[in-house]
C-alpha cells in the first residue's frame, strides 16, 4: 500500500471512520498489525482491508476527476490552459485501469509493511503526547494530499495542473467537497457496506492506547535499529583519508594503499571502533573485507563506497546472532555452518554451504508440502548475504530470482512483476549511490527475467531493463564493450515493442536507444553513431508529442538538441548547432523553472553550450554573452551544496565561455574570471571521483593560462599551462578517449612552441612538432574536420619555428 494510503486511512479512521466504531477499536487493530509486523508476518496481498483502501482512494479520485471535466465545460475558454483538457483525459484512463485492475485482478496494491505501520504509530504516540486528533488529522490530510497528487503526476505522467489540484483540494466556490472529504466517506461506507472489511478492522482484541504506545515505542528500539549514525561516522572517516591520497602508480600498489588505508581509519577512530566491537565486528573480519574489497576494486573512492555497503551486511550478519532462528533444527544446521565458515573469512564457501542447505531444504520440501516457506527464504537471503561479500553478482542475481518465485508460486506474471521490483531497486541503488557492484547484480537480473520472459510485452520489458543497466554502468566504466551492449538489448526490444501496437513504450525505446548511441558516439569519436542517435530522437518525437506528454517531449528534444551539438562540433557550418539551439529552446517551453528546477537548469546549461560553440566559429561576442547569461541561470538552481557535480560541469562551461570572450576583448578581467571558474570546478571534479571531467577541466584551465600567458612578458603563466595539460593526460590517454587525448596533446604542443619562440628553444619546438603531427594523425582518422584543420595550423607554424631555429 502506498505511504499516502496508509498515512490517509489512519487520519481517515481517526475522523470519520472513528464517528462509525469509537478510536479505541482501531487503535487496537494498529496494534494487532504492528505485532504481527514483529513477528515477521506481513499482511499479505489481497487482503480485504487494502483493497477496501484502495476502492476508497479510488472512487474518490473518479469523483474529483468528474468534478474537474465538468468544471472545464463551464469555464472560458481564456481561463483554461492548454494543458487541462488533455490532463483531464489522462486521468480518465489512469483512474479507469487500474478500478479495471482492482476489480478484475485483485491485486492493485503492494504489501503492508511493518515500517509502513511503525510510520503510522509514530504519529499516533506524537498526538496522544502533543496534540489532539483534530489536529493530527489537519495535518495528515495535508500530508496524504501531497503524497496522491504526487502518485498521479508519477503513474499518469503529468504535472496536474493548477485548476486541478484546487479542485482536488476542494474549493468551494467551484467543486466542492475535495478529495480528502471524498476518501474519507468511501472509507466510512466500507466499514459500513463491506462485512469482510469491517470484521478484520474489528479483529484484534480492545486494549489500553496508554499500554499499546508504551510497548510499540520501547519496542521499536529494539526491532527497527537506526544504522545511519554508524554509517556516517564511517563516511566522514573515509572522506578525510579520501583528500589525503596520493596518485598510485600500479594496480597492486593500489590494492594495498587502499586496504592499508581503510584498516588505519579503523585503528585511529575510537568511536568507529566501539561501533564495530558493539556489533561484534572484530578486527580480523574488517581486515578480510578490506582486503578483498582492495583486491576487487582498484578506484580507491569506490572501494570505500563497496566497503560501506559489505560492512552494513556484515553487521546485520552479526546482528542475527548465533542464537536460534525458531524456524526448527535443520535450518538452525544450516545457519550455523554458514556462520562458521562466516567467521573463518571464507565468504565463498559460506555460501556455498548456503546452497547445500537450499538444496537439501528443497528436497524435504518435495517430500513434506507443509514445512513452511519461512525456512527457504532465510536460507536464501543468507545465502544472498554471502554473495553480496563475496561479489559474486551471477549467483547473487540467480537467488533474487529464486526468491521471487517463491514468494508467488503459483502465477508467472506476479514472479515476473516482483522480479521486476527487485531490478529497479538494484539498479537505482546502483545507480544514485554509486555502488558498480549493484548495478552488475541488476544486468543479471534483467538476463535471467528475459530468460524466463513470456510473450512480446515482458520480452520488451526485460530487453529494456538490460539496456538501461548497461548503458549506466558502461557510461562509467571505459571502453565501448557494455555499450554496445545497451544497443544490441534495446533493438531487440524495438522488435517486441512496435510503434503500432504500444507507440508511447516505442517511443521510450528509441530516446533510450539514442541515449546509448550518444554515450557511444562521444566515445569512440565517429560521427556515423551520433547521425544513429539522431534518427533514434526523432522517431521517439513521432509519438512523444508536446500536446500529449509534454515533459517526456521536452526530454527528448533536449537529448536531440545534445547529439545535434556534438555532431556540429566535428563538420563545417552551423547548421547542426542552429538545429541544437532550436532544440534547447522547444525543451525550454515544457521544462520550466518553477514547475521542474532541476531539468530546466540541464536544458540552459546544455543551451550555454551550444551558443558558447556558435560564438567561437562566429566574430563579435554576441552568441559568447548569451552562453554565459544561460550558464549564469543554470547555476541558479544547480547549486553546489544540491547537485555539486552540476555546479561543477556549469563552472567549467561558464569558464570555457570567458576564456574565448577573453581573447576577443582588451584586458584580462574575463580570462581571470574564467581561471576562477575551472578551479571552482575542481573542488568537485575531482580525479579519483571523476577522473575524465577532471582532465577536461585541467585541459580547460591551461587554455586559459595559456592565454593569459602570451599577453604577459614572463612565461611562468605558460608553464603552469604546461603543467596542467600534463594532468590532463594522465587520464585523457589514446587507448580510452582518442580525441579528448589528442586534443589536450595539441594544446600542449601549441603552449611549447611559445615557449620555444621567446626562449629560442630547438629542443622544445621539435617536442611540440612531434606531438602536434601526432595529434593530427589522430583527428584525420577520426575524421573530425575542424580539429584536424586547426592541428595542422599548429603543425605547419611549428615546423616553419623548427626550421627557424634550426638553421
Amino acid at each position: 500500500m502506498p505511504e499516502f494510503l496508509v498515512g490517509a486511512t489512519a487520519a481517515s479512521v481517526l475522523g470519520a471512520a472513528g464517528k462509525v466504531a469509537g478510536i479505541e477499536p482501531i487503535k487496537a487493530w494498529l496494534h494487532g498489525c504492528k505485532t504481527r509486523a514483529i513477528a515477521g508476518r506481513v499482511t499479505p496481498r489481497n487482503h480485504d482491508l487494502v483493497k477496501g483502501v484502495r476502492t476508497a482512494h479510488l472512487c474518490a479520485l473518479d469523483h474529483v476527476a468528474r468534478r474537474y471535466t465538468k468544471l472545464l465545460t463551464t469555464l472560458p475558454n481564456g481561463e483554461i490552459r492548454s494543458d487541462d483538457h488533455a490532463f483531464a483525459n489522462s486521468l480518465r484512463v489512469f483512474i479507469d485501469e487500474r478500478l479495471k485492475v482492482l476489480s478484475d485482478k485483485n491485486i492493485d496494491h503492494e504489501v503492508l509493511t511493518a515500517d509502513d505501520l511503525n510510520h503510522v504509530l509514530e504519529q499516533l504516540v506524537h498526538a496522544a503526547a502533543h496534540e489532539s486528533y483534530a489536529e493530527l488529522s489537519r495535518k495528515a490530510q495535508a500530508d496524504c494530499e501531497d503524497r496522491a497528487l504526487k502518485e498521479i503526476a508519477h503513474d499518469a505522467g503529468w504535472e496536474p495542473p493548477t485548476l486541478f489540484v484546487q479542485v482536488f483540494k476542494g474549493d468551494p466556490e467551484n467543486a466542492g467537497a475535495g478529495w480528502y472529504e471524498a476518501f474519507s466517506f468511501f472509507v466510512t461506507e466500507q466499514l459500513k457496506t463491506n462485512e469482510r472489511f469491517r470484521s478484520i478492522f474489528f479483529a484484534t482484541e480492545l486494549a489500553d492506547i496508554r499500554k499499546i504506545l508504551n510497548e510499540l515505542s520501547s519496542q521499536k528500539l529494539i526491532d527497527f535499529p537506526d544504522l545511519s549514525g554508524f554509517m556516517t561516522t564511517v563516511q566522514q572517516q573515509l572522506d578525510r583519508i579520501e583528500d589525503k591520497l596520493d596518485k598510485i602508480q600500479t594496480t597492486a600498489d593500489i590494492t594495498q594503499e587502499t586496504f592499508a588505508l581503510i584498516i588505519k581509519a579503523v585503528d585511529q577512530n575510537d568511536s568507529l571502533s566501539k561501533e564495530l566491537q558493539d556489533a561484534n565486528l572484530d578486527r580480523e573480519k574488517v581486515m578480510a573485507l578490506a582486503r578483498s574489497t582492495a583486491l576487487n576494486i582498484n578506484d580507491f573512492d569506490q572501494a570505500l563506497k563497496e566497503l560501506e555497503y559489505r560492512v552494513k551486511v556484515a553487521i546485520e550478519v552479526e546482528q542475527e546472532g548465533r542464537a536460534g532462528s525458531n524456524l526448527g533444527d535443520f535450518v538452525d544446521a544450516v545457519l550455523a555452518r554458514v556462520r562458521e565458515k562466516y567467521d573463518a573469512n571464507d565468504f565463498d564457501a559460506a555460501a556455498a554451504e548456503a546452497d547445500e542447505g537450499f538444496a537439501e531444504w528443497e528436497r524435504r520440501e518435495a517430500e513434506r508440502k507443509t514445512e513452511s516457506l519461512q525456512v527457504g527464504l532465510k536460507i536464501l537471503r543468507s545465502g544472498l548475504h554471502q554473495d553480496i561479500l563475496s561479489r559474486n553478482a551471477t549467483s547473487a542475481a540467480k537467488r533474487i530470482t529464486r526468491i521471487c518465485e517463491l514468494k508467488h508460486p503459483d502465477t508467472q506474471p506476479d514472479q515476473q512483476t516482483a522480479l521486476g521490483e527487485a531490478f529497479t531497486e538494484w539498479l537505482e541503488r546502483g545507480r544514485d549511490a554509486g555502488l558498480n557492484f549493484d548495478l552488475e547484480i541488476a544486468i543479471e537480473i534483467a538476463a535471467l527475467g528475459q530468460a524466463l520472459a513470456l510473450g512480446k510485452y515482458q520480452r520488451g520489458y526485460w530487453q529494456n531493463n538490460l539496456g538501461n543497466a548497461l548503458a549506466t554502468l558502461g557510461k562509467r566504466e571505459g571502453g565501448t564493450e557494455r555499450l554496445e551492449q545497451a544497443v544490441t538489448a534495446i533493438q531487440s526490444a524495438l522488435e517486441e515493442w512496435t510503434q503500432e501496437s504500444m507507440p508511447l513504450q516505442w517511443a521510450g525505446l528509441q530516446n533510450n536507444l539514442g541515449n546509448a548511441l550518444s554515450i557511444l558516439g562521444e566515445r569512440e569519436g565517429l560521427a556515423k553513431r551520433l547521425e544513429q542517435a539522431v534518427i533514434a530522437y526523432e522517431a521517439a518525437l513521432k509519438e512523444r508529442r508536446q500536446e500529449s506528454v509534454p515533459l517526456q517531449w521536452a526530454m527528448t528534444q533536449n537529448n536531440l538538441g545534445n547529439a545535434l551539438q556534438t555532431l556540429g562540433q566535428r563538420e563545417r557550418g552551423t547548421k547542426r548547432l542552429e538545429q541544437a539551439v532550436d532544440a534547447y529552446q522547444s525543451a525550454l517551453e515544457e521544462r520550466r523553472q518553477e514547475s521542474v528546477p532541476l531539468q530546466w537548469a540541464t536544458t540552459q546549461n546544455n543551451l550555454g553550450n551550444a551558443l558558447s560553440i556558435l560564438g567561437q566559429q562566429e566574430r563579435g561576442t554576441k552568441r559568447l554573452e548569451q552562453a554565459v547569461i544561460a550558464y549564469q541561470s543554470a547555476l541558479e538552481e544547480f547549486r553546489q551544496d544540491r547537485v555539486p557535480l552540476d555546479w561543477a560541469m556549469t563552472q567549467n562551461n561558464l569558464g570555457t565561455t570567458l576564456a574565448v570572450l577573453g581573447q576577443r576583448e582588451s584586458g584580462t578581467e574575463r580570462l581571470e574570471q574564467a581561471v576562477i571558474a575551472f578551479q571552482s570546478a575542481l573542488e568537485e571534479f575531482r580525479q579519483d571521483r571523476v577522473p575524465l571531467d577532471w582532465a577536461m577541466t585541467q585541459n580547460n584551465l591551461g587554455n586559459a593560462l595559456q592565454a593569459l600567458g602570451q599577453g604577459e612578458s614572463e612565461i611562468e603563466r605558460l608553464y603552469q599551462a604546461i603543467d596542467a595539460f600534463q594532468l590532463a593526460l594522465e587520464e585523457r590517454r589514446q587507448d580510452n578517449v582518442p580525441l579528448e587525448w589528442a586534443t589536450t596533446l595539441t594544446n600542449q604542443a601549441n603552449t611549447f612552441r611559445f615557449i620555444a619562440e621567446r626562449s629560442y628553444d630547438l629542443t622544445l619546438a621539435k617536442q611540440a612538432l612531434s606531438q602536434s603531427e601526432e595529434a593530427l594523425e589522430t583527428f584525420q582518422q577520426a575524421g573530425h574536420i575542424p580539429s584536424a584543420e586547426c592541428s595542422k595550423g599548429v603543425v605547419q607554424s611549428t615546423r616553419a619555428l623548427v626550421e627557424k631555429l634550426g638553421g
